[in-house]
């Protein structure tokens, strides 16, 4: 993963598109002109030589483990998602707070 400063969403896509390499897709558009890609390492790496050519201000590979919020990550997707489905949820025992409505469940 590499956060890509300075462009906007569009020229990042176009620059995602262009990568030949390997795997390189926009992942978290954190604000404008602060973009997130994940993929391959190789395709990662190529998207930051991409970008820096199309005038990013910054790109910088991220230390992370795993390409996430990428297509690469489907497949762990599906096992999370398959071990989910064997746990019988249930209501919370004290209150939670939504980060997104703010209401008290």
């Amino acid at each position: 993963m590499a956060a890509i400063l300075g462009l906007s969403d569009q020229v990042v896509a176009d620059v995602c598109a262009g990568v030949t390499s390997g795997t390189c897709v926009p992942a978290n558009f954190n604000s404008p002109g602060q973009i997130v890609v994940s993929g391959d390492i190789s395709g990662v790496d190529e998207g930051i030589v991409l970008a820096r050519e199309a005038g990013a201000k910054r790109a910088l590979k991220l230390k992370v483990s795993g390409a996430f919020h990428s297509p690469l990550m489907e497949s762990a997707a599906k096992g999370l998602g398959d071990q989910l489905d064997r746990i019988e949820m249930q209501d919370p025992k004290f209150p939670v707070v939504s980060n997104v409505t703010g209401k008290v469940r």
